[in-house]
């Protein structure tokens, strides 16, 4: 028995948005909550590590994007049927080690840049009244490709393959349907869009005092896998971008089993 589909494909879209605190928070604080089609303690490894996963139906992800203040050109890409993996977004490039906050610890990263790889194609899916429908298996990874170097000793040197480290706790597999998107968005791991909402919502009221005692501008930290790829951190009244990855499904109304 061979499965035939219709036409199925995933849209993966870059939105580049400013970095206004409030926008973002007042935004998405309503998808922070939300169940996703990944399981919960992999959800938190990701956020843990500067990326948080949200899934929204697809028919509110125009108005998300309306909502949320733009900084530049928004990119897409369509992926049709592809079991190779495809790069959906990379991040700046550096060219000397760069530290990095992971949920496990402190790590350097070499001269290089991270990537986003995705890699989709249509499944049947079982279940529902009329027969099997589509749905789209979605593939993403999270990996460190170095810098392509040149051979030393080759008397006409060419670029050879850069390193890769593929980062393999940040992965996932999961099947879309075509109600729901999935939109990976850079933030700090301790910050809550819903208290942010309701701090701006409450500017108001009184400020209570921390009693903090300590003097001058807090000291650097590492930045995290999302916010390396992605921006998003921020002093609070500077400006500065980052960059929100949707990936839409799009799907024929049902998935046709012929028989060989």
């Amino acid at each position: 028995m061979s499965a035939v589909s219709g036409v199925g494909h995933l849209d993966i879209q870059i939105w580049t948005v400013g970095n206004r605190s409030e926008a973002i928070a007042r935004a998405l604080e309503k998808y922070e909550a939300s169940p996703t089609p990944i399981p919960d303690a992999l959800r938190e490894r990701f956020r843990a590590n500067g990326f948080r996963v949200l899934a929204i139906p697809n028919a509110e992800v125009d108005a998300l994007r309306l909502a949320l203040p733009t900084a530049g050109p928004s990119e897409q890409r369509r992926l049709v049927e592809t079991t190779d993996w495809a790069v959906a977004v990379e991040g700046p490039s550096w060219r000397i080690p760069v530290g990095a906050a992971l949920d496990t610890g402190y790590m350097e990263l070499g001269p290089g840049r991270l990537r986003l790889l995705v890699r989709s194609w249509a499944t049947p899916q079982f279940g529902r009244a009329g027969g099997p429908h589509s749905g789209q298996w979605v593939d993403l990874l999270v990996e460190h490709a170095g810098v392509p170097r040149r051979g030393s000793f080759d008397p006409t040197p060419t670029l050879r393959q850069p390193e890769r480290f593929a980062f393999e706790r940040l992965s996932f597999e999961i099947v879309l349907e075509q109600a729901t998107a999935i939109v990976l968005v850079p933030e700090e791991p301790s910050v809550s869009w819903a208290e942010r909402a309701e701090a701006y919502a409450g500017r108001n009221a009184p400020v209570v005092e921390s009693g903090s005692s300590e003097v001058g501008p807090p000291a650097p930290q590492a930045l995290t896998l999302g916010e390396l790829m992605l921006g998003g951190r921020r002093s609070e009244g500077s400006g500065g971008a980052r960059r929100i990855v949707v990936l839409r499904p799009g799907l024929g109304a049902r998935f046709r089993l012929l028989t060989d």
